[in-house]
């Protein structure tokens, strides 16, 4: 729990031009009338980014903690010590890179499999994505729509030894602990 934030995950109403330009590096963070580029750049910010956070950050809030422990943060570990106002510029920019280009075609290629409705195998390549160095972000929703509170958690331990599997995640929602994630591998 100390390589987690300490505090509950929060919204933002609105993600500021800035946070969505540090976000994407292609994106001019000066704009220009005459530039037809920075029309559809702001398009994208206004229909995709500028409320991303509206419900939440905990996909900026799991990312930022996997920076921090691979030291590519501004934060230094133990992430329990710090405040939501000192982390919200930079968890709000995580945020948004959900909206990456490599995110979606990577969700895409997820859903056109099923791999998002198969949880054997998402605990199986999400413990070999974090031991080979490579540490996933889980999202889960309530409905195969993805509708019902969508939510993204920091997978942190697999346990396949009985049955049924077990994930300990750190929770945006639920600081200072970490949650159990249950797969039954008989029935998936």
């Amino acid at each position: 729990p100390q390589k987690f934030w300490g505090f509950t995950n929060r919204s933002t109403a609105h993600i500021s031009w800035t946070q969505h330009a540090s976000a994407f590096r292609d994106i001019d963070s000066e704009t220009e009338w005459w530039d037809i580029t920075d029309w559809i750049d702001k398009a994208f910010y206004e229909l995709v980014t500028e409320d991303i956070a509206s419900g939440g950050n905990c996909f900026g809030m799991s990312l930022e903690s996997i920076y921090a422990r691979k030291f590519k943060s501004l934060f230094g570990l133990p992430l329990d010590g710090y405040t939501w106002n000192q982390a919200k510029n930079e968890i709000n920019i995580k945020h948004c890179y959900q909206a990456g280009a490599e995110a979606v075609y990577w969700f895409l290629g997820q859903f056109l499999t099923g791999n998002t409705h198969d949880p054997k195998d998402v605990f199986t390549r999400s413990r070999s994505a974090f031991n080979s160095g490579r540490h996933p972000v889980l999202c889960v929703t309530k409905n195969y729509d993805f509708s019902g509170a969508p939510h993204c958690i920091l997978p942190v331990h697999w346990d396949s030894s009985s049955t049924p599997w077990k994930i300990a995640i750190c929770d945006p929602n639920h600081p200072g602990t970490t949650k159990e994630l249950t797969i039954n591998p008989g029935n998936n």
